[in-house]
C-alpha cells in the first residue's frame, strides 16, 4: 500500500505544479492589458482636449483681448484662475505622464477664425 501512497504523492504534486504554472501564465498576460504608460497616454490626450475645450470657451468670453492679428497666447494657469479648469489641492494640473510636473505654464496659442477658434498648445 505504500506503493501507492507514494505515486498518489506525486502525481499530486505534478498536477498542482502544472496548475501554478498555468496560474501565474495567465495572470502575467492579462496584467499586460493594465500596462500604465498606456493608460497615462490615453489620459494625457484626455487632458490636452479637456484644455483645448476649456480653450475655446476662455476665448469665447475674452473676444475682446484678441490683438489686431486674431491670436490669444495664454497659459493654462489662466484657464484655472478663470475656473475653466479645477487643479488638484495644490493648485497644479498635474502631467499624467510624469506626476512630478504639471502642465500650468503650457502655453496655448488660440486663432480666431470665420468658424470659430482653432487651439494649440505646446509641446
Amino acid at each position: 500500500m505504500k506503493f501507492w501512497t507514494d505515486k498518489n504523492k506525486i502525481a499530486l504534486m505534478i498536477i498542482f505544479g502544472i496548475f501554478t504554472i498555468g496560474y501565474f501564465t495567465t495572470i502575467i498576460k492579462a496584467s499586460y492589458a493594465f500596462v500604465p504608460s498606456q493608460n497615462a497616454n490615453g489620459l494625457y490626450d484626455l487632458t490636452i482636449e479637456m484644455i483645448k475645450t476649456a480653450s475655446s470657451e476662455y476665448a469665447e468670453d475674452h473676444e475682446s483681448e484678441f490683438s489686431d492679428e486674431d491670436t490669444l497666447i495664454i497659459k493654462v494657469q489662466d484657464l484655472i484662475d478663470s475656473k475653466l479648469i479645477i487643479p488638484n489641492n495644490d493648485g497644479k494640473l498635474k502631467n499624467p505622464l510624469n506626476s512630478e510636473k504639471d502642465l500650468n505654464s503650457k502655453i496655448i496659442t488660440i486663432k480666431k477664425n470665420n468658424d470659430g477658434f482653432d487651439v494649440k498648445i505646446d509641446k
